[in-house]
Parts: C-alpha cells; structure tokens; sequence
C-alpha cells in the first residue's frame, strides 16, 4: 500500500512540475532538459527523444545518460515515422546533449513512444530508449497519467515558437526583419568594444530590382525576394545571421569573421544566386551586389553600416553581381 501511494504521489509531483514548465516557454531547451531530468529519475531509461511539430518549424530534442553521435535526419525520419499524419515543416531544429553526426551515428533504438495530440492534430512525439521490460511498463503507465500535461505544455511550445518566430522573422524571406538583426549587430558591436572581438558586416542588395517588378509584375518580384532569402540562408555558416533590411536589401552578420574571410563568404553567397536556375520561378536572371565592412573600435553600428553601404554602392558603381570589402577596394 504505501508503494501504491509512493508512487501516485511521484506521478501527481511529476504532473505539477510539467505544468510549472510551462512559465519557461521562453526558453525551450531548458523546459526539455527539465522534462528529461523528471523522468530519467521516475524511470531507468537512457535516451530520450523528443519531437515538437509546429507551423514554422520542426525541433528535435535527444537526450541520453550516454555520451553519443546520432545522425540528425535518421533521429527526424524515424520519429515522423510514428505519427499518423504529420506535418513536414520546412525549417528543423536540433538539440539536447547528444552530438548530431551523419557519418558513424548510433542506430536509433526506441522501446516505447507516445503521441501527443490534441482535437486530432498531431503536436509531438515523446520516445524512449534504453529502457527493459520493467520499466518499459512503468512509462506505460506514467505516459497515461502525463498525458494531458504533455499536451498542455507541448501545444504552449509550439505556440510560443509560431508567435516567436512571426515577431523575429519576415514572412516573405524568411531571414530576421530588421528590428531583430539591428539588435543582434548591437550586441556583437558591444562585446567587440568590451572584449576586443572581431565581426564582420554585409550589405546586399538585388541587381535592377525595379526591373523586375516592371518586368514582370510585383507578384514575380516577391517570389525573386523569396528565392533570394532562402538561398542567402542555405548558403551562409550556421553561426552567422542574416535579416531583410528593408525592400531589396539584406544583412549578414559574420561572428568572428575578418574582412577578407568575409569578403569570400558573401562571394559564394552571390555565386549561388548569380547560378540559380531562374527560369524556374519565371525570371530571366538575378544577380546581387554586396559590399563587406569589418568591425572598428570606436564606430557605433550605424557607422558600420555606412562602411558597409558604401562598399554596395561602389559595387553597384563598378559593374554589379560583385562583393566590394570597405577599406579594402573603397
């Protein structure tokens, strides 16, 4: 008897503590490994994998008590797999304590899962690996009893993301809208002045944009603004930032990158858009200029953004479809 209400009481404890995460939204990964930590004291299990599904992006969060690699699309593949009808967002995130590895990942064993899904619509998945016979039942049990937890707190996540990610991304590029960008190159302009740290800036902005519109309608022009977004995403590292400074014109932010190593970054970002196929989308050709400026102690953000800006223009002034470094050609 006393283990019967031993264990009603860790159920009851682990249900007020999923729905006290739910004031830490803000921060995603830390409201996982909260999760994670609860059950890996309720249950003797060794990985856990958890998979959220929301309009704007599909995340992806492993844990384990292992020091592991795990191939990120294998974990994603092998999760959609245990839904009835998944959504297939565009964007995917991936987290946790496990080293994401595509080439000599550990196999991914899951012992039991569980559905999370409200109304029908499929919002996540909770897995778990690691775990015997015994305690395969006792997460039976427990998921039945943290079932309507889950929901509350998973449907919060996606929530929060979707309303996170309408407030910080442009809707039609799909980079950072300016208010966010600006803010990220104040923060590096900050730690550069305190800390002596490097960073470099580009401007970009798209060749004869008004032609295109005029050419081929403002419509077409949106779908070239698309395009270019996402091939300036795809092509950049995944510590750089990159947002839609207004109309036509970007800015990517590069941590830790000198002027050179930056001028030949944003090279490869124009390349890729100079051999894009085109005539997919309906346009003749696109083709970007950029100008790249290197951060100076002592020059506030808007400073830096003249640098950079002037380098464009002598970009634009010398022939277009070209990088020009300020300081380095202006």
């Amino acid at each position: 008897l006393m283990e019967i209400i031993e264990e009603d009481l860790k159920k009851e404890s682990i249900n007020r503590d999923i729905l006290k995460l739910v004031k830490r939204v803000d921060d995603e990964l830390y409201v996982i490994r909260k999760l994670w930590n609860m059950l890996k004291e309720f249950a003797k299990i060794n990985t856990i994998f958890v998979l959220l599904l929301s309009l704007s992006a599909g995340r992806v969060y492993v844990f384990s008590r292992d020091v592991i690699e795990v191939n990120p699309k294998e974990v994603k593949d092998r999760l959609l797999k245990l839904m009835r009808k998944p959504s297939t967002p565009s964007t995917w995130e991936w987290y946790g304590n496990v080293k994401y590895n595509g080439r000599n990942p550990v196999k991914v064993e899951i012992c039991f899962y569980d559905r999370i899904e409200i109304d029908g619509e499929e919002i996540g998945v909770m897995a778990y690996g690691g775990a015997g016979d015994v305690e395969r039942k006792r997460l039976i049990a427990l998921s039945k009893d943290i079932q309507d937890s889950l929901k509350v707190l998973f449907r919060t996540l996606n929530l929060f993301w979707d309303h996170k990610v309408a407030a910080e991304v442009d809707s039609l590029t799909g980079l950072l809208v300016k208010k966010v960008i600006m803010s990220k190159i104040s923060e590096y302009s900050k730690l550069a002045a305190r800390q002596g740290v490097i960073f470099s800036l580009a401007m970009l902005d798209i060749d004869d944009f008004k032609k295109i519109n005029d050419a081929y309608g403002h419509i077409k022009g949106d779908e070239v603004l698309k395009k270019v977004g996402k091939i300036i995403s795809s092509a950049i590292r995944n510590t750089d930032l990159a947002g839609r400074y207004g109309g036509e014109e970007f800015l990517i932010l590069m941590p830790a990158t000198d002027l050179n190593t930056a001028k030949k970054a944003v090279e490869r970002v124009l390349e890729n858009i100079r051999s894009y196929n085109w005539r997919e989308i309906g346009v003749e050709r696109v083709t970007v200029s950029a100008g790249v400026a290197q951060v100076v102690p002592n020059k506030s953000v808007t400073e830096l953004i003249e640098m950079a800006d002037k380098a464009l223009y002598h970009a634009k002034k010398t022939g277009k479809d070209r990088c020009v470094a300020y300081g380095g050609e202006v």
